[in-house]
């Protein structure tokens, strides 16, 4: 949705689930310009066709018109996404520096680790002064 809102002069149109979340992150400090689709304008604007449908899957809201579909995954750096018209290489995840970042900024006073290298992460957050724990 940020990369629609800063590059494109068209809306970003929310599934149910997407609003949920960004409504979410706009309580935090985050605001993104979206309209829902279960709203009346966004379902006006996804009819008109000039919009950026956000989903966390693919599904095919009510439309006369063809739908180009795109989806954002690190995987599109080095393959070819089958099925999708346009594949774009934005990764929803972050490198070590990036997770140690966000652990320190975050203000968190126990931080869980349950994916990945958690044991690595949480003692290396540890050595920073960080309260965490692998639980995996």
């Amino acid at each position: 949705i940020g990369v629609v809102n800063a590059y494109l002069k068209i809306p970003a149109v929310t599934s149910w689930t997407i609003s949920r979340i960004t409504e979410k992150l706009s309580e935090h400090g985050l605001k993104l310009d979206y309209i829902p689709l279960h709203d009346p304008e966004g379902l006006e604007a996804f009819k008109q066709g000039e919009c950026v449908y956000v989903s966390s899957k693919r599904y095919n809201p009510p439309s006369k018109r063809r739908l180009r579909w795109g989806v954002a995954t690190g995987w599109a750096l080095r393959h070819r996404i089958r099925g999708y018209d346009a594949a774009f290489p934005l990764s929803g995840h972050a490198d070590f520096p990036g997770l140690v970042s966000y652990a320190e900024e975050s203000g968190a006073r126990k931080i869980y680790l349950v994916h990945g290298f958690a044991e690595e992460l949480s003692r290396h957050l540890r050595r920073r002064g960080l309260s965490a724990e692998a639980l995996i």
